[in-house]
């Protein structure tokens, strides 16, 4: 089941009923070109395509043999199907960017799917009275390393319309939350928190994948941790086939100010195996 659904309730709805019914959700970017979003179903070759509602179905012109139907039409079928319990299924997959001339799928099943999660929820402190802000697209993997520990902490998922974040006050006002962003976004962060001197519980996940933290960066997040600006900040690792993130390791000021920043340790119940690589001679 391939989901063409913008960030929205509708989306983890769907995505939810999939993992419910034992269907396999593949999620495909809204914004992408046709010639990527044909690319991906013809290689998955789904039995449906789910927009959100009609309007969406019109630029689908070329899906001529696949069958698209909307939310509408999936919640007028009929009663809701049985719990699956079979958990040797496939869950969802994700597509890879393509950077190597063609998308490739990534299978995760649903036998290993909930543990890392619930470690995840338990590393980072969330609980009832978290409320997380979804800002990653859901076509991207790390999206779910927020969506889904929340859920099964019992926490609050908080969606905002992209348009929304694209301006200075109304991102900062909505960031006053836990949420999760790549360490280049951090940037306007560290100002913010500086000028606010904000109480608020600020608790980022910054899932670095290699950026380099730059000098003034490193020392502006640290001023914040000092001065009182209430920022955690967290160093999450994992790629897609450990179910995202199963490192973790909470920043100090010294950490940061050393230069010296860890992926941190393995979640229980997990394993990392280190190598060391040497240039070929």
């Amino acid at each position: 089941m391939a989901l063409l659904i913008a960030n929205s309730v509708d989306f983890i709805v769907a995505a939810l009923a999939s993992l419910w019914c034992g269907a396999v959700f593949v999620p495909l970017a809204v914004g992408d070109p046709m010639t990527r979003l044909r690319t991906i179903v013809d290689d998955l070759e789904p039995k449906i395509v789910v927009v959100a509602s009609t309007n969406d179905t019109e630029p689908l012109v070329d899906f001529a043999d696949v069958e698209v139907t909307t939310l509408d039409e999936l919640r007028a079928e009929g009663p809701v199907p049985e719990y699956s319990r079979d958990t040797s299924l496939v869950a969802y997959m994700i597509y890879t960017s393509g950077t190597t001339g063609k998308p490739k799928g990534f299978r995760l099943a649903t036998r290993p799917l909930v543990p890392p999660y619930v470690r995840s929820a338990d590393a980072l402190g969330l609980n009832q009275r978290t409320r997380t802000l979804l800002v990653s697209p859901f076509h991207f993997d790390g999206s779910y390393a927020n969506l889904f520990p929340t859920l099964v902490s019992g926490g609050t998922v908080v969606m905002r319309p992209r348009e929304a974040l694209l301006f200075p006050r109304t991102f900062f006002n909505a960031i006053q939350m836990k949420t999760s962003r790549t360490p280049a976004s951090l940037r306007a962060t560290y100002g913010y928190c500086l000028l606010v001197r904000s109480s608020h519980d600020f608790v980022t996940h910054a899932r670095d994948r290699g950026a380099r933290r730059r000098g003034d960066q490193r020392r502006r997040l640290a001023i914040a941790l000092v001065k009182g600006a209430a920022l955690r900040v967290f160093n999450r690792y994992g790629p897609t086939e450990t179910t995202i993130a199963v490192t973790n390791v909470e920043l100090t000021p010294a950490m940061i100010e050393s230069g010296t920043v860890t992926i941190g340790r393995p979640h229980p119940a997990s394993r990392s195996y280190w190598s060391t690589m040497t240039e070929p001679s």
